[in-house]
């Protein structure tokens, strides 16, 4: 049997993992660059029907001069609508659909956990802060953030999100919302002129804030958590674990790829 083996560029930066500054973050510029390119990859591996699930600082390879981008890690990405039973260790960057699935249920996979994943991302790499340690219930930081979600115009912004101006704020909650709401990766092209941080000497400066708007650029989802049954598969005639290296594609401004495996 026999085997192609892709190569890809050197990432002679590393991750962006390396570069993010603890409790301080990444140039903002720099930021947006990653940004506009990683929304590009993620898209285009949504049209192509698959989901990454593994979105982090850590999977995302950069060069010297943090312009051209390289998103890796393939290791756990499936198909659109794969099953997905519960998950052992818990990360920030879970959706909270991934994170509340109990043993006795399964989850329908939708691009929307990259959505979330990616709005997480930017958080941290801008911050140097994770907003939360999961996106569950028994998270005294989420519950704080799930809270001004609902009462923007009473409460001010949970910790760290004073960082952020009022364009960032939008674009984040747009991300990291309700999954019924939650708006594409693309969204964040809207928010590429505008600053991203800004100095907030008390008050809230998001008073006008409008709710989030779930029927603008947002992807209507089902109720994709459903009762375990016995025998279900979900290859959907592609396995997960030949998404390891490289494909390149001219509309893409990131690589992708899968291993080819020739009999």
């Amino acid at each position: 049997m026999d085997y192609y083996a892709m190569t890809q560029e050197l990432a002679t930066a590393g991750t962006l993992h390396h570069l993010i500054q603890a409790e301080v973050g990444l140039s903002e510029e720099i930021l947006k660059r990653c940004a506009v390119q990683i929304s590009s990859a993620l898209d285009y591996m949504h049209q192509k029907g698959l989901v990454h699930r593994d979105l982090k600082p850590d999977n995302v390879l950069m060069d010297r001069d943090c312009h051209h981008i390289v998103l890796g890690d393939f290791g756990l990405t499936q198909p659109v609508g794969s099953i997905v039973t519960s998950m052992l260790h818990i990360i920030p960057y879970m959706s909270p659909e991934l994170c509340d699935i109990s043993d006795e249920e399964y989850l329908i996979l939708h691009p929307s956990v990259d959505f979330w994943a990616f709005g997480i991302l930017l958080f941290v790499t801008l911050t140097g802060y994770f907003p939360w340690r999961r996106a569950f219930s028994d998270d005294i930081m989420y519950l704080d953030y799930v809270l001004w979600l609902d009462n923007l115009s009473y409460i001010p912004p949970p910790a760290r999100w004073d960082q952020f101006s009022p364009a960032a704020v939008t674009m984040l909650r747009n991300l990291v919302p309700d999954q019924s709401c939650r708006h594409s990766v693309l969204s964040v092209l809207n928010y590429i002129n505008f600053p991203w941080k800004t100095d907030v000497n008390g008050g809230n400066p998001w008073e006008a804030e409008s709710p989030v708007d779930c029927d603008s650029d947002s992807q209507p989802i089902e109720n994709f958590v459903t009762q375990n049954q016995e025998g279900t598969t979900s290859n959907h005639g592609m396995e997960a674990d030949n998404l390891v290296l490289i494909i390149t594609e001219e509309d893409a401004m990131l690589t992708l790829g899968l291993e080819v495996e020739i009999s």
